[in-house]
Order: C-alpha cells, then sequence, then structure tokens
C-alpha cells in the first residue's frame, strides 16, 4: 500500500481524488460498487465514520482510520469543488467532466497508480479488500470485527481473505500455549 500511495501525484485534483479514493477503498475494505455508490452524505468527519449500503440492501457503518479521514477532507475540500461542475451532484466520488465515477474508470485509476508503482497486475479492488482483511487480522482484530468490515453473513466467507501462513500459526499458537 506505501508503494501505491507513495506514486501519488498529489498535487492535482485528480491526484487528491485518486489518494482519497484508495486510502478509503482500504481502510473500509469496500467492495468497488459500495466505493462508486457513496454520496457526500455518507462521511461522518465528526465521529470519524462513513455509512454505506453494501450487498444484499445491508447498511454498515464503518470507522475510518487517520489517513483515510485525512485525504477525504482534503478531497471534499479542495478537490471535488473543482471537478464538480452540477451543483446537484451528491455523488462522492466525480470524473475530470464531474459525472459519477465508473467501474471502468476506476479500475484503469487503480491499474495506472499500480503501473506506476511498479505493481501492475497485482492491485485491484478486491485485493485491497483482501489486504486490509489480512493486514487487520495479522495485527490482531478479531475476526467477528473483520467479518463485520467486509459485511459477510458468515465467518464462512471470511476464509478466503485470510490465508495464514505457516508461519503466523506457529506464532499464534506459541503465544496462546505459554507454558503448556
Amino acid at each position: 500500500m506505501d508503494r501505491l500511495l507513495g506514486g501519488i501525484n498529489i498535487t492535482t485534483s485528480i491526484g487528491i481524488r485518486d489518494r482519497a479514493m484508495i486510502e478509503t477503498a482500504y481502510c473500509c475494505a469496500l467492495r468497488m460498487n459500495e466505493m462508486l455508490k457513496l454520496t457526500i452524505f455518507n462521511t461522518d468527519f465528526d465521529n470519524k465514520t462513513i455509512r454505506l449500503i453494501g450487498k444484499g440492501g445491508k447498511e454498515r457503518i464503518l470507522p475510518l482510520g487517520v489517513q483515510a479521514l485525512k485525504w477525504l477532507k482534503e478531497y471534499m475540500t479542495k478537490a471535488r469543488p473543482k471537478l464538480a461542475k452540477d451543483v446537484k451532484n451528491d455523488t462522492l466520488w466525480l470524473s475530470r467532466e464531474g459525472k459519477p465515477l465508473i467501474e471502468i474508470t476506476y479500475q484503469k485509476m487503480l491499474h495506472y497508480h499500480a503501473e506506476r508503482a511498479g505493481l501492475a497486475g497485482r492491485v485491484t479492488g478486491h485485493t485491497m479488500r483482501r489486504a486490509c482483511a489480512a493486514h487487520m487480522l495479522k495485527n490482531g482484530a478479531h475476526p467477528v470485527a473483520i467479518q463485520h468490515m467486509l459485511g459477510h453473513g458468515t465467518l464462512q466467507h471470511l476464509s478466503r481473505y485470510l490465508n495464514l501462513s505457516l508461519n503466523d500459526l506457529q506464532k499464534a499458537h506459541e503465544k496462546s500455549t505459554v507454558g503448556r
């Protein structure tokens, strides 16, 4: 993620938008369609949360990390007003033309930044979602919390995101069976 984010030109409105999108998608483990359906009303800066409607019409309220919050504020105050051509448009993510961002544009944006970071073919919206889940688990998040973040109905669906290495498993085992 550091390599991907580090190469974004944040001196332009599009660069600020891209940084905010990637930070938000990763921080909240959002699906592409969840990202693209966000409006300017979904973010609660005071409570540091984002509200969205996921698969099956399920509402989730998710915490926003420090970087996602920072870049969303930057986007909302500096970049989005420059991109917005239609004052009535409340879609959060806007194209250069001021229209709601669509899937192909989002995918091209990820591909462009991945290629510049030397990660071509390795970054998609889904890989960022999986990386978020794996990083949360590795850093001690409870699987049920991750399940909620991802919007999964059961822990069974979580297993595909959480490919633990044998080394991770051995460390967890040693930590939890100390003295036995």
